[in-house]
């Protein structure tokens, strides 16, 4: 299973992304510090891997969590921050809700949204202490991979 692969292929859906008034156009950050990226942007970031198993001989099944992060600068007032967020959050949602297979056929069932949270810089429930104003959407990507074990 080629991890790298998988969250490119799910960030790919988010390039160039416009919030619901198009008055934002998500930028790219590569090229940028990890630690200060332009914003408004989204990342890509493995979360962890669930249910993890042998399926018959020589499968291994379980599910790939996935966060998307469209972060935003936390300025103005924050009912204006709100009023932010709330423009992404659909965006957000539906982006790779089209082509949810992801370009690997053979080995993930689908990327579809389970989990949406909006937070205010610092208060996310997952990433506590960012500094950006934040939409998360969590995908769960079911996995099939071949794999040979040996006792």
């Amino acid at each position: 299973m080629d991890w790298s692969a998988l969250t490119a292929a799910l960030a790919a859906k988010y390039t160039d992304l416009a919030n619901a008034d198009a008055s934002d156009t998500l930028r790219e950050s590569y090229d940028v510090a990890q630690d200060d990226p332009i914003t408004p942007c989204a990342l890509t970031l493995m979360a962890g891997l669930a249910d993890v198993g042998p399926e018959g001989p020589g499968w291994l099944t379980g599910k790939a969590n996935v966060d998307v992060l469209i972060l935003l600068e936390p300025k103005a007032d924050v009912p204006h921050r709100y009023a932010a967020l709330l423009r992404w959050l659909g965006p957000a949602t539906t982006a790779a809700m089209s082509g949810v297979m992801l370009g690997m056929t053979s080995s993930v069932a689908g990327a579809v949204p389970v989990d949406v949270e909006v937070a205010l810089a610092g208060d996310s429930e997952v990433y506590a202490g960012l500094p950006w104003d934040m939409v998360r959407v969590r995908y769960r990507i079911p996995y099939r991979d071949r794999v040979t074990v040996t006792p």
